[in-house]
């Protein structure tokens, strides 16, 4: 058997151990370069070889999955980064507390939601890799054990500096994680609407610590709002009240951050389709905190 040869980094720097890892298959996407994908991800195949196919057995019993690439064409010297497509004037961090391709094993991990299967074909939605990306492993997501709704991040670049369209999509994708196909539900877009003004108003993430919110409705829009800022009964940072008679009081949420806090409650009938607009769609009152 011949001895194989010392693997090493880009910056020829040696492994000093060795061991193997080979592509199950590889992705197909429309995405050619890293500026192509979107920042939530988007559709995409994983095409595995005819020797898994075995491999694949009982996999429709899962929604979502855990899919494992190697990221080619990554950078293997970079030990800091900051988000280039969120906010450029972030500060430098040390890749391995981020999300960023370039690192020394340049290994993504990403939950998907499992569309359907062909075969060796496995449909899927939300992927943040290249066309041609090799696939390195895939495993069933398990939502009781791989879900923590506690976790807390604190994210590189500030929502404030995200454009609408970003924000809004980062939290498109919080609710559907959150509530599934509920997320789509009128009453829930209204709530995304309420945190997107709340977000640029205060200029702050929703999701920290010290933020407490209150809704009047016990429904999908208490969901939707527990999706948008990790608040919950438990650690004492959500209120939720239900109204007498819900169908004749507008919608309304309230958010307390520091010294400041704001009162946003629907004053249209109908939600704009614009986040641009969404602040009209309100009337935001500023309440002692």
């Amino acid at each position: 058997m011949p001895t194989p040869t010392t693997p090493t980094f880009r910056n020829e720097t040696p492994m000093t151990e060795i061991f193997s890892v080979f592509p199950i298959g590889h992705v197909r996407s429309a995405f050619k370069t890293r500026k192509e994908i979107p920042l939530t991800g988007g559709p995409a195949t994983l095409e595995l070889k005819p020797e898994f196919a075995e491999g694949l057995d009982g996999l429709e019993n899962s929604s979502h999955l855990l899919v494992m690439g190697f990221l080619h064409q990554a950078d293997r010297k970079v030990l800091k980064s900051r988000p280039m497509k969120v906010d450029p004037t972030a500060p430098l961090r040390g890749v391995f507390s981020t999300r960023s391709p370039a690192r020394p094993n340049p290994i993504s991990l990403t939950v998907v939601p499992l569309l359907g299967r062909n075969g060796l074909c496995l449909e899927v939605e939300n992927l943040d890799l290249l066309d041609g990306t090799p696939l390195v492993d895939i495993k069933s997501y398990s939502p009781g054990w791989d879900g923590v709704f506690c976790a807390q991040h604190k994210h590189r670049a500030e929502p404030t500096a995200m454009e609408d369209a970003h924000l809004v999509a980062c939290m498109e994708r919080d609710m559907a994680n959150f509530m599934g196909s509920t997320a789509a539900k009128p009453t829930a877009r209204w709530v995304l609407a309420m945190a997107f003004v709340a977000t640029r108003f205060l200029k702050a993430d929703l999701r920290d610590p010290s933020i407490h919110v209150s809704i009047n409705r016990m429904d999908e829009a208490t969901e939707a709002l527990m999706a948008l800022t990790g608040a919950a009964f438990s650690n004492r940072r959500l209120l939720a009240y239900a109204e007498t008679q819900p169908e004749t009081q507008p919608l309304q949420a309230q958010f307390k951050y520091g010294a400041q806090s704001i009162c946003l409650r629907a004053s249209t009938s109908a939600l704009p389709p614009s986040p641009s607009q969404w602040p009209k769609a309100f009337t935001l009152e500023e309440t002692p905190a």
